[in-house]
Order: C-alpha cells, then sequence, then structure tokens
C-alpha cells in the first residue's frame, strides 16, 4: 500500500499525510525519519524463521477453495494542470501505486495510481493505539476476503491453514523467534495465564511482578499465592520506572519467576529487556514479559525473554484477540498446556487417545480452533509494520513525542518523561497542575479527536497521546490550538 494524502483517509490511512507539504518535493528534503512511501521499504534484516515446521499436514485440511479475486477498479489520472494546491481536505494517491477501494471522499481527491475496493474518508484524529487501535484498510479487508471465503466453503480452507503458518512466520521474525515457538492467541492475559498455570510452582517460591501494571498483568500472579506463592510486588522510585537495579534489588534465591511490562501504560516508560532478561538468565530465574506496549513500535527482541504474550490490538495494528504467544523452544516440556483440546493433543482421525501427546512446538498451548479471520487480520497488519520498519516507527514516534511536548508544554501541561534506567516510548501522558482533564478529554473527543484520559492509584488523571507512525505534526498542531481555544 503506497499513496500521499492531504486528509483522512481513514484514520489509519493518513500514514503518509507526514509527507503531504512535501507532494511533488525533492525527495532529498524529505524528512529522515519518515519513510518515502513512494519507495520499495525493506523489511527486517532478520531472515524469515522456520516457515514450514508446521506443514499442512498438521492441520485438517479441506479441498482446494478458489476465490475470485474482487474486482480491479482502474482510475486514470488527471492531467497534472488541473490539480489544484492541496489542501486539508484533499486525497491524493500516488503515480505507481495501488490503492485497495471504491474511492471516496468528503474533499477533494487525486489519483494519480490505481485503486480497487473502497476508501472513504474521515475527518477524526487517533492518538489512542496505546488502548484498542484502529483497524488499517488492510486488516479488514484480509479479514473480509476470509469471511467471504468461508461463505462458500468451510472455515478450514486450505489457504487459511497456510496463511497460519505464514502468520507464525511473520510474527516470529517480529520478535527474533522461531516459528516453532509462536501460538496464535489472544488477547495478551491468556498467554500470561498460560504462564502462570503451566509452571510447577512449589510452595515458598517467589513470583516479582509489578502492582501498578495494568491488571491482566497483575492477576494471574496473585492468584499463584492460594497455590503457596509468595508474590513480591517491585517498588520504584517512581511510577513505572522499572529498572535494572529495581529489579535485582527485589530477586532472592527463591524467585523463580519475573514478570514485567515492556513498556508502563501509563507512563510510557520502556524497561531494558535485554538487560533485565540477562541478569535474570545468569541467575536461573525466568523472565515472562507483557510485550503489547512494545510489540510493533519498538525493537521486541526474546533472546533473552523466556515468555511474551502480546494481542494485536494496540501497536501491531491489529483486531482484539488475535495474538501471540512466545515460549521458549527450550522451555516447552517444562511449561505444560492447561488449555487441552482436539487440537493441541495428537487425536489421529479425531478419535481420542489414552495417552495425552502433545502436538509440535508452540501449538501444544492452542486447544482448539484459531480465531482465522482475526489472525488473517494480524497478518495483515504485521505485514503493514515491516514495510514501514520497526526502526522507521520507532524514530517517528520519538519525533511525534518531541513535537507534542513542544506543543503542549506553553500551555501549562506537564509531560511525564521517562526515567533514568528507563527508555521513551509512544505512549506521551500529560498532567496539568491546575486545569480539570475531564472536560479537556470531552472536547477533544467533541472535535473527532482520540485519545486517553487515564488515573493512576492516587486519583491523579492524565491526558495520554499514544500517536503511531502515520500521524502528524499538523495533527499536534490541531490538537493544542483546540486545547489552548
Amino acid at each position: 500500500m503506497v499513496f500521499r494524502r492531504d486528509s483522512k483517509v481513514d484514520a489509519f490511512q493518513r500514514q503518509l499525510s507526514a509527507l503531504r507539504n512535501q507532494l511533488g518535493n525533492d525527495p532529498a528534503e524529505l524528512p529522515a525519519s519518515i519513510p518515502d512511501r513512494d519507495l520499495v521499504l525493506p523489511a527486517s534484516n532478520r531472515p524469515l524463521p522456520d516457515l514450514d515446521f508446521f506443514s499442512e499436514s498438521t492441520y485438517p485440511l479441506r479441498d482446494e477453495l478458489d476465490v475470485a479475486p474482487l474486482p480491479v477498479v482502474e482510475l486514470q489520472p488527471p492531467p497534472q494542470s488541473a490539480v489544484p494546491a492541496l489542501d486539508t481536505e484533499t486525497t491524493v494517491i500516488a503515480h505507481g501505486t495501488t490503492w485497495s477501494g471504491n474511492v471516496e471522499s468528503t474533499g477533494s481527491l487525486h489519483v494519480h495510481g490505481r485503486a480497487e475496493g473502497t476508501l472513504t474518508a474521515r475527518d477524526s484524529i487517533f492518538m489512542a493505539h496505546a488502548g484498542v487501535t484502529i483497524l488499517p484498510r488492510r486488516a479488514t479487508r484480509a479479514m473480509q476476503d476470509y469471511l467471504e471465503g468461508s461463505c462458500v466453503a468451510m472455515q478450514e480452507f486450505p489457504a487459511a491453514w497456510r496463511a497460519m503458518n505464514e502468520t507464525r512466520a511473520l510474527a516470529a521474525q517480529l520478535i527474533g523467534a522461531k516459528a516453532s515457538e509462536i501460538a496464535l492467541l489472544g488477547p495478551t492475559s491468556v498467554g500470561l495465564s498460560l504462564v502462570a498455570n503451566g509452571l510447577d510452582w512449589q510452595p515458598g517460591d517467589e513470583v516479582v511482578c509489578y502492582l501498578e501494571d495494568y491488571p491482566a498483568n497483575v492477576y494471574p500472579w496473585l492468584e499463584l499465592q492460594r497455590r503457596g506463592v509468595v508474590v513480591k510486588f517491585l517498588q520504584p522510585a517512581a511510577l513505572g520506572a522499572i529498572t535494572p537495579k529495581v529489579v535485582e534489588q527485589a530477586i532472592t534465591a527463591k524467585t523463580k519467576l519475573v514478570a514485567l511490562a515492556s513498556c508502563h501504560f501509563l507512563t510510557g516508560n520502556r524497561i531494558q529487556i535485554d538487560v533485565i532478561g540477562q541478569m535474570l538468565r545468569a541467575r536461573g530465574i525466568l523472565f515472562c514479559l507483557d510485550a503489547i506496549q512494545t510489540v510493533g513500535a519498538f525493537e521486541t527482541l526474546v533472546e533473552h525473554v523466556d515468555f511474551l504474550s502480546a494481542d494485536s490490538h494496540k501497536w501491531m495494528l491489529g483486531p482484539m484477540a488475535a495474538g501471540i504467544v512466545y515460549v521458549k523452544e527450550e522451555l516447552q516440556d517444562t511449561l505444560r498446556p492447561t488449555l487441552l483440546g482436539a487440537w493441541n493433543i495428537k487425536s489421529p482421525n479425531f478419535i481420542a487417545q489414552t495417552e495425552i501427546e502433545w502436538e509440535a512446538g508452540a501449538r501444544r498451548y492452542e486447544p482448539g480452533v484459531l480465531n482465522m479471520a482475526g489472525i488473517l487480520g494480524m497478518k495483515a497488519s504485521i505485514e503493514l509494520i515491516n514495510e514501514a520498519t520497526v526502526a522507521g516507527i520507532s524514530a517517528r514516534l520519538l519525533h511525534l513525542r518531541d513535537c507534542l511536548r513542544a506543543a503542549l508544554t506553553p500551555l501549562g501541561f506537564r509531560l511525564i518523561e521517562s526515567s533514568d534506567g528507563c527508555l521513551p516510548s509512544g505512549i506521551c501522558t500529560f498532567s496539568h497542575p491546575t486545569r480539570d482533564l475531564a472536560p479537556i478529554f470531552a472536547h477533544l473527543a467533541a472535535h473527532k479527536i482520540h485519545i486517553s484520559h487515564r488515573h493512576d492509584r492516587t486519583g491523579q488523571d492524565y491526558l495520554r497521546f499514544s500517536p503511531h507512525f502515520y500521524n502528524t505534526e499538523h495533527e499536534v498542531e490541531r490538537i493544542a490550538a483546540l486545547i489552548g481555544a
């Protein structure tokens, strides 16, 4: 997908609106932190994992389904002389590009490439990816195509199964794992609960976690107290400031596992995954990561991680309840599956056996039919992330963080800065010493600007902005103007 536009084609498909002022300019003048989407962008340098690990023979395949492709609508570009100056309502599809959709716009529309399907113009601004993302068009299209195919054949048609294999490989590539270490499960809490419930805990074992993390990464560990496990909460100096030193001070000879979030959902503090992971592995302590707030936005690799869970509905730009669960290959016999069914236990000809024999790899954690529609949407979104590159996305997010700080600080807002020993993220959370934030949140929502209104344990409230790589400086300026009005 490659296009340039100057308005809201849909809230996600504004990913290139950051280039609107450069349309027609020399490419050398474009900001280095923003990929030029008229160019073919390289995927990750990491090799694609073992795509063929899960052969089609491991799935209950059906007859091949031939689904007729959707029609392509060829749109001829208007004469260059007919193109007026760009304004905030202009939509542009660039030369040499293809867009899937019947093109619709509330403003003017300039097509210089090819389009197919539906394209809808909107005037909203979405900066709430740390909550639940809006979906890119290609994700919804992938799900729609699957559902249409399921109208004329069984939902398990072979092309869909092949896509499941491909999604495992893409997800593995995204976090530096093997396809055989990926289970296609969501939401995040399912994977975290599988880890909490599947280990052989003994009375007196300790698990270290953080009470101020998102509840999904607290309750699975808190429940272990019923089994005699001692739960120790981290005590950082500031909210969300989980540093290697804070973790080291909490572990003892009895610590069995440390469960952390890769990024705090409110403050935006990112942890040093590799530093903490290396420290824990040297001490023989397991490391479980709730990675939903970084996968797709910042590099999140599992070289020093034992378990990871991340749904796709935030920074991966995917649908809800489609996610990835990583279990290190060497620990798959240690982490016993606690969800059992016909799919993760070998049942030849669908006949139950007298002994339990797990399916190979991380498939042993998938007890039944997969959320195929959601996984196909996630696959399309991961492909989009790969095109933009995680490095390009993270640089863009940090730039937008600087823009938000510069725009809102003069209005008296205070950004929660990353703490010493932590790293900044795309989560930009502001407080204000005097203003009531609830009316501001409502005012922005009334103008179709979507952010988050959050509170800490003391009742202090915040405005949380979490833009993605397609958001623009102009949108930040518009938000500041509305708040300051």
